[in-house]
């Protein structure tokens, strides 16, 4: 009696989780999109766009001949190696309490930098950076359709990530001056 029981409460665990997975793994998927933020093929970025409330707005495109901030200027080789670091490594560190998410959204409101990144015509990401969490070591990001935020970082970097998103196009711009190779000045 106690095997045929046994077996039973076997078949119908096995019953149980067999139909509870799917609209589990769905509900994890739906959760997991509100979280992957980053870009797994930065090198199919054409287009980033960062703007804030000032309101401050620049455009960096990518061009046959590199990086342009607002259709104009060179942009900085290091400013955009590093923003396009942290489009592609940024992971969840951890999620908000649900205590702590209105305080969060109303200063990603006010302070947040909404960016938006292209690959080609096609909108691949659009989400708001906010401030830095407590312990400085994380930042908070939200997508911008959702209003739950989330604690991120790239692992190996201690400290937070707005500072790599800023809207002041002459912080963007390359500040070479004449551009040549020692080896092409003849005279000065």
């Amino acid at each position: 009696m106690h095997v045929k029981n046994s077996l039973y409460s076997l078949l119908l665990a096995l019953v149980v989780v067999s139909c509870g997975s799917p609209a589990q793994s769905d509900g994890m998927e739906e959760l997991k999109a509100q979280y992957d933020f980053a870009i797994a093929d930065t090198a199919s970025i054409t287009k980033v766009v960062i703007s804030d409330k000032k309101p401050s707005q620049v455009v960096l495109e990518r061009t046959e001949s590199g990086w342009l901030v607002d259709g104009q200027h060179p942009v900085r080789k290091d400013a955009i190696e590093v923003l396009l670091e942290t489009l592609g490594s940024v992971t969840l560190k951890n999620f908000v309490s649900k205590s702590a998410v209105p305080a969060v959204n109303q200063r990603m409101e006010v302070y947040g930098k909404w960016v938006e990144v292209y690959s080609g015509e096609e909108l691949v990401k659009s989400y708001i950076v906010g401030t830095e969490t407590p312990d400085m070591l994380g930042t908070y990001y939200r997508m911008v359709d959702s209003e739950m935020p989330f604690s991120v970082y790239i692992q190996g970097f201690n400290g937070y990530l707005t500072t790599r998103f800023f809207t002041e196009p002459s912080m963007w711009r390359d500040r070479t001056i004449y551009g040549l190779a020692t080896g092409q000045i003849e005279s000065i």
